[in-house]
């Protein structure tokens, strides 16, 4: 694990316990166990080798988040991650994040604003992502719900080979929700416009994505439970690349589909199936491919 990240662990554990000896009413803490199978780790063995089965692998992880709401309207957060291959040690990774959280309803209109920074570890190279996002909800009475939000996000390798990809993000999304049979299910299409300005123009892009979901609450065995269904078209052309460039990617599309069943044993666990299938299109055949990745999710909530 990542020296700089374990330094940080002992102030936030001192921290964390010492709040929570003090004000305890005021946390909330989440734990996660992920077990998953993704056939698509390491895409360029395939070129290299021709070896298609050691691709997929399965992977352990593991999250804790924890939760402190200073009032109606604040809540801060840490959260840490951890996730290990069984054969593919290389693209480990682990991340730890702090954010803050604000909410406010001014007569029928939602507002909120989401900032955060989040520190990933991948293969020796350290990702920092720091993002900030106000957004707008209005509920109207015939069960439609309507989200307005604007996103900023700075990407910044430390690693200096990898300089190029240092970005900033904006994108602007619409989201739209139609509650039916009592409110236990839902449809969904969100709509989401951003552009990326890399430090090397041609990793900049514009990006448009269209998503609907559909989820239904109902019983299962006796226990709370829900089944969620989601389509997506993610759209991307890097506008500074000539399309017929062999380095450089032009475009990238994919369309994804995921299913999920979760079911709430009681009030502090529960269990997560799902399914998550993405088939990528690009102007260079080394980005076109598609997989499939299975998870089986513990939560325990508190």
């Amino acid at each position: 694990m990542n020296n700089k990240l374990l330094s940080k662990m002992p102030i936030c554990l001192i921290i964390l316990i010492s709040s929570v000896n003090t004000h305890a009413e005021n946390w909330s803490l989440l734990a996660e166990m992920l077990m998953s199978n993704d056939d698509v780790v390491n895409y360029g063995d395939i070129y290299d080798t021709g070896n298609i089965e050691s691709e997929s692998d399965s992977a352990l992880s593991y999250l804790v988040n924890a939760e402190y709401r200073w009032n109606d309207q604040w809540l801060t957060s840490f959260e840490f991650s951890d996730e290990q291959y069984q054969d593919q040690s290389q693209f480990d990774s682990h991340y730890h994040s702090v954010s803050l959280d604000w909410s406010q309803t001014i007569g029928d209109f939602d507002f909120s604003f989401y900032g955060s920074r989040i520190d990933i570890v991948l293969e020796n190279t350290d990702l920092t992502l720091d993002m900030v996002s106000p957004s707008v909800s209005y509920f109207f009475s015939n069960g439609v719900f309507l989200n307005l939000s604007h996103t900023l996000l700075e990407k910044s390798f430390s690693n200096a080979a990898l300089n190029d990809l240092s970005a900033k993000n904006n994108a602007m999304g619409l989201s739209a929700y139609y509650f039916f049979s009592n409110s236990s299910a839902f449809v969904s299409i969100t709509h989401t416009d951003a552009n990326e300005n890399a430090n090397d123009d041609n990793y900049d892009y514009d990006q448009k994505t269209t998503s609907v979901s559909l989820q239904k609450s109902f019983p299962f065995s006796g226990k709370s439970s829900k089944v969620n269904l989601s389509y997506a078209v993610r759209k991307r052309v890097y506008t500074e690349v000539n399309a017929t460039d062999e380095q450089y990617r032009s475009f990238e599309d994919r369309t994804r589909i995921k299913i999920y069943f979760d079911t709430r044993l009681n009030t502090q666990w529960a269990l997560r199936l799902s399914y998550d299938y993405k088939d990528r299109d690009s102007s260079l055949a080394d980005y076109t491919y598609d997989n499939n990745y299975y998870s089986f999710r513990i939560q325990y909530k508190h």
